[in-house]
């Protein structure tokens, strides 16, 4: 069966501890609400559960131009501003994913699917300014999360 709406909603039309498998694709960069997605997943997620979300990284709005990475160089304020009508995604990084997961006590697998060029990443470290390069190499991952 497929169910689709705000995170605050499901609870309203699923039970908890009802659901055995959770699929996204490409879904969660752009959700702001993380947090609050998560802990709403991994109340209707059956113990041994398990969830599948496909993230992709990449730039994905008018920016890309200036480079894959160039969409992190902007305040956080100034990328809320401009909010939906450039595509925005949430500019989280693989850490950032794996903090929530783990602050959930989710077990964790980790597949990366593609990581930015070698060049894409020289011309980066150009325009991200001191920031740990290395932080920013996968563009495409799977999240496999199973609940304990």
């Amino acid at each position: 069966e497929y169910i689709s709406g705000d995170d605050d909603k499901l609870t309203d039309n699923i039970n908890n501890k009802s659901i055995d498998y959770i699929v996204s694709n490409t879904v969660l960069q752009h959700v702001d609400t993380l947090k609050s997605l998560m802990n709403v997943l991994v109340q209707i997620l059956k113990n041994n559960g398990i969830m599948y979300h496909r993230v992709d990284l990449r730039c994905m709005n008018k920016f890309k131009k200036y480079g894959e990475l160039y969409f992190h160089t902007f305040g956080v304020y100034i990328w809320k501003l401009m909010g939906n009508n450039i595509g925005q995604v949430s500019r989280r990084l693989i850490k950032d994913y794996e903090i929530i997961f783990s602050n959930l006590g989710l077990n964790l697998e980790l597949n990366i699917l593609e990581e930015f060029n070698v060049s894409e990443l020289k011309s980066a470290e150009q325009y991200l300014e001191n920031k740990n390069i290395d932080e920013y190499r996968i563009s495409r991952v799977e999240f496999i999360l199973g609940k304990k």
